[in-house]
């Protein structure tokens, strides 16, 4: 499994991705314990809501896009195996200026920034 971590406003939770991915026609599982997983075509994406990813945002640029989305945005931990899964679901979740995409490799982006080169490349592998 791999991972990215996702930020949004903290009144875009767990629930609300659940709505905006079953609306999707994604199968969801939760929002449980502080997760919530999607499923289709035997793939997976599962979030983790994870407040202690917000330590790892040290460097001042990385803090002010963080405080961009505002007070204790929520932080989660999207653990998935497919990057072309990955894409189809985030596409339905953070197509918003006020969400952002961190592959941990070096690429924060919002969330409308990343859906759109997906849109127009879903071949890509962003996470290398």
């Amino acid at each position: 499994m791999r991972d990215v971590v996702v930020v949004t406003p903290n009144d875009f939770g767990l629930r609300e991705l659940g709505r905006l991915l079953s609306a999707g026609g994604f199968e969801v599982i939760g929002p449980s314990e502080g997760r919530l997983a999607a499923q289709a075509d035997g793939e997976v994406v599962q979030f983790v809501l994870d407040a202690s990813l917000s330590e790892h945002y040290e460097e001042p640029e990385e803090r002010a896009r963080v405080s961009s989305l505002g007070r204790d945005p929520n932080f989660f931990l999207v653990n998935f195996k497919s990057t072309k899964f990955l894409g189809q679901v985030l596409a339905h979740v953070v197509d918003r200026s006020d969400a952002l995409v961190d592959n941990d490799f070096g690429t924060i982006e919002s969330g409308r920034e990343f859906v759109q080169r997906f849109r127009e490349r879903s071949d890509w592998d962003w996470i290398f």
